[in-house]
């Protein structure tokens, strides 16, 4: 009698446990949140300050990270040349101001930003840049899609010149996912179209704001700051 009176209340135990037992093990197999962290990296290459410098800038992702939906930049120290701009505008009503190269998988973007002058104001600083797949794009994206635009302003601050730019990818363009390998964005201005305010440094600022989590979730917004040395 007393042996069954106690494994009876042993099942009981085990019956009160049960709930907090099934809470525990679901948390130990849910879903991890979901991951990003695009990282940055800026290079410019000059001799003197003030003159047309090279720039080239890498943005990478990891296997497993949610694809961006939008990045917001920040250049201190950094400007157009308006003399060189000018003669670009003149040549061409949708002048070249950079080249880009997107890979992911087996997909490659190679994209063409282009100024649209019916849509920037030069002399007010504000500037509208279209972002198209051109020939050598290989994968889903067809020739002539665009891929982003970028809506860039450019103001004094703090005695030093300040350009922004705001782009918006387009939706669909990347893996909602970035698969195995990554994905690595490479971006390079057209050289001399471009230069420092003054000697020193050039800071960058890098705002990603990732698609919406699966979850239902608000987007995820992750900063990249960085001191870019003038060389």
């Amino acid at each position: 009698m007393i042996r069954e009176k106690g494994q009876a209340m042993k099942h009981a135990r085990i019956v009160a446990l049960l709930p907090l037992m099934l809470s525990l093990a679901g948390t130990a197999f849910a879903k991890s949140p979901p991951v990003f962290q695009p990282q940055a990296v800026n290079v410019l290459g000059t001799t003197h300050p003030a003159t047309g410098l090279p720039f080239t800038r890498v943005w990478t992702q990891m296997p497993g990270e949610l694809s961006m939906s939008r990045t917001q930049e920040e250049y201190v120290n950094l400007m157009p040349d308006y003399l060189m701009m000018g003669r670009a505008l003149l040549k061409d009503p949708a002048p070249i101001v950079a080249f880009m190269n997107i890979v992911w998988a087996d997909q490659l973007l190679r994209i063409t930003c282009r100024m649209d002058r019916a849509n920037s104001n030069v002399v007010r600083g504000e500037f509208r840049v279209v972002m198209t797949a051109t020939d050598g794009t290989t994968g889903n994206t067809p020739v002539g899609t665009v891929v982003g635009l970028s809506d860039g302003k450019l103001f004094r601050q703090g005695g030093l010149t300040v350009m922004t730019a705001d782009v918006a990818w387009t939706p669909g363009i990347f893996p909602d996912v970035i698969p195995a390998g990554g994905l690595t964005m490479t971006d390079q201005l057209v050289p001399g179209l471009w230069k420092t305010d003054k000697p020193g440094r050039v800071y960058a600022k890098h705002i990603f704001t990732s698609i919406p989590p699966p979850d239902g979730a608000e987007p995820i917004i992750y900063t990249v700051q960085e001191g870019i040395p003038v060389q």
